[in-house]
C-alpha cells in the first residue's frame, strides 16, 4: 500500500492535476496509473508499460516506441544544433566511427577535430552523420555520395546535400559561423553538406581560413593517366608535405612563366591552377601575385634565386634580378620590341614581358607564356603610320598583353592602351624577308621615328 501513495508524493499535484485534463489518454494497469519510466520528474506522459527512450520534456515521450496505443516520435538529439544537426560525443581515437550518442541507430559520430590536422581549434566538434548504400537512404533533396573519411572509419558513403565540381570547396557538415570550432570561425559552406563530383576527393586540411570539416575537391594522382579533361595533368608534387601526399590533376603543366591561381572571389580555389611541380620546370619556382597586372586571383609562376648560375637559359639573357631582398628571380633578358624567347609555352609559344622592376630601375624582361585566343594585330604602313591599331592588348587589370599572335608583342602605346606590333632589327641581315614571311610581298623592318630600337613590320 505505500508503494502505491509514494508515487503520487513524488509527482506532486502539478502531475495530478494534469492526469486530470489527460483522463483519456491514462491507461489504468491493475488500478494503477503507471509512470512511463522516463528520467525525470515531474513525468508529463502516462502509458501503460514502461517507456525505455529519453525524456524530451513534451506530454508524451519521444524515445522509441513502448507498443502502448499511444506511438512515440522517435528519437531526439540532446544537443542540437542551430543548423539542424546533432552534436555528439565519440570517444577519442576510436575506429571504426561508432553511433555514441547519436539517438538515431543509423547515424554515427564522426570526430572531425580528431582528423582535421589544425592548431586552432577553440572546442571539440563532432556531429552524428548519416551513412548510406543509395539516396533512398536519405533524406529528401539529399543525396548518397562517397565518403572521405580516414581509412578504417567503416563508413564508405554518406548522405550530402550538393556536389561541388573540380577544385570547389566541400564540407561535412552544415555548421555555420557562429558554431565554428576554429578561432577564425571561417565557413565557406555554411549550413550545407557538399560532396565531390564523381573522379575527386575532399581533401581537408588544404584551406588556412577554412572550417575543419571544409576541404577540396581534387582529382589525387600518380601519372597522367589518372587525370582526365578538364584537369589532364599530375602535377606530381603539390601536396607534398601534406597529410596526403599526392599529384594532383591539374588544368596543365604550367611552368616558369606561365600564370597561375592565387585564390579569389572566383568559385575555383586554385589548387588545379599552381605552379608545375616537375623535374621539367626549375625548383623554387612559385606562384607570384600578379593582381594589378593580369587581375584578381591571377599570379605568374616564377622562379626564385640568389644567383644567375641558378636561372635556365629561356631568353636572350638568364639573370638573377634582386627583390631587394636576399633573394631574386629568374628573368630573361628579353624585350617586348623583339620576340627573343624560346619554348613553345603551352603550345602557343612565349612572348616578352618588359617592365621596370628592380630596385635600380632597370628594365626586366620576363618570357611569359602566350594565351589563346589571339588578338587582331596593329597594321603599319612602311613610313611608320599606323593604319589599324587592332585589338588594344593592354586594357588593365587584364591577361591581353599575352594574347598577341606569334611572333607579335604588345607595345605599349599609352595608359591602358597597347598594340600587336611585329618586332624586327633594322638593318639585321634577312630583316626585310622575315617581315615579308608575317605580313606578305613588299613587308619590311621600319625603324619608327628614326629609332632603331623601335622597328617594326611595316606592311605596302
Amino acid at each position: 500500500m505505500a508503494a502505491r501513495t509514494a508515487a503520487p508524493h513524488l509527482l506532486g499535484a502539478g502531475l495530478l492535476a494534469l492526469a486530470a485534463c489527460n483522463v483519456a489518454e491514462t491507461v489504468p494497469l491493475g488500478g494503477l496509473q503507471v509512470p512511463d519510466g522516463g528520467l525525470f520528474f515531474p513525468d508529463t506522459g502516462w502509458l501503460p508499460l514502461p517507456d525505455a527512450g529519453p525524456w524530451d520534456g513534451g506530454p508524451w515521450d519521444a524515445g522509441a516506441w513502448d507498443g502502448g496505443p499511444l506511438p512515440d516520435a522517435g528519437p531526439v538529439c540532446r544537443r542540437p544544433t542551430a543548423s539542424g544537426e546533432c552534436e555528439c560525443n565519440p570517444q577519442v581515437g576510436l575506429l571504426p566511427f561508432e553511433q555514441a550518442d547519436c539517438p538515431d541507430p543509423r547515424d554515427v559520430c564522426v570526430p572531425w577535430d580528431d582528423f582535421a590536422w589544425r592548431d586552432d581549434l577553440v572546442r571539440p566538434f563532432a556531429r552524428c552523420t548519416r551513412p548510406c548504400f543509395s539516396n533512398a537512404d536519405c533524406a529528401a533533396g539529399q543525396s548518397c555520395w562517397a565518403a572521405d573519411y580516414p581509412a578504417g572509419s567503416g563508413v564508405a558513403r554518406v548522405c550530402v546535400d550538393a556536389v561541388a565540381d573540380y577544385d570547389e570547396v566541400c564540407s561535412g557538415t552544415r555548421v555555420t559561423p557562429r558554431e565554428a570550432a576554429t578561432a577564425t570561425r571561417e565557413v565557406r559552406q555554411p549550413g550545407v553538406v557538399v560532396g565531390c563530383v564523381a573522379g575527386t576527393t575532399c581533401v581537408r586540411g588544404l584551406l588556412p581560413d577554412g572550417h575543419i570539416d571544409e576541404g577540396v575537391c581534387l582529382g589525387l594522382c600518380d601519372v597522367h593517366e589518372d587525370c582526365a579533361a578538364p584537369t589532364p595533368y599530375c602535377n606530381p608534387r603539390l601536396l607534398e608535405g601534406f597529410a596526403t601526399p599526392a599529384g594532383v590533376c591539374s588544368q596543365a603543366q604550367l611552368g616558369r612563366g606561365a600564370l597561375c591561381s592565387t585564390g579569389g572571389p572566383q568559385q575555383k580555389v586554385g589548387l588545379t591552377a599552381q605552379c608545375d611541380t616537375s623535374l621539367m620546370t626549375p625548383v623554387n619556382t612559385v606562384c607570384a601575385g600578379a593582381d594589378g597586372l593580369v587581375g584578381e586571383g591571377l599570379g605568374i609562376c616564377i622562379t626564385l634565386c640568389n644567383s644567375d648560375a641558378e636561372c635556365p637559359l629561356e631568353g636572350p639573357q638568364a639573370t638573377c634580378s634582386s627583390l631587394g631582398q636576399d633573394f631574386g628571380f629568374c628573368t630573361d633578358g628579353c624585350t617586348s620590341a623583339l620576340d627573343t624567347c624560346v619554348g613553345p609555352g603551352q603550345g602557343l609559344g612565349r612572348t616578352c614581358m618588359d617592365y621596370v622592376g628592380d630596385e635600380n630601375g632597370q628594365t626586366i624582361g620576363l618570357c611569359m607564356d602566350r594565351l589563346p585566343p589571339p588578338l587582331r594585330p596593329a597594321v603599319m604602313d612602311l613610313t611608320g603610320n599606323i593604319l589599324d591599331p587592332g585589338d588594344n592588348c593592354f586594357p588593365q587589370p587584364s591577361t591581353d598583353f599575352l594574347r598577341c599572335p606569334e611572333p607579335a608583342s604588345c607595345i605599349l602605346g599609352g595608359l591602358d592602351m597597347g598594340l600587336c606590333m611585329y618586332g624586327c632589327l633594322i638593318g639585321a641581315p634577312g630583316a626585310d624577308a622575315e617581315c615579308a614571311q608575317i605580313l606578305g610581298p613588299g613587308a619590311a623592318c621600319v625603324a619608327v621615328g628614326g629609332d632603331p630600337q623601335q622597328s617594326f613590320c611595316g606592311a605596302p
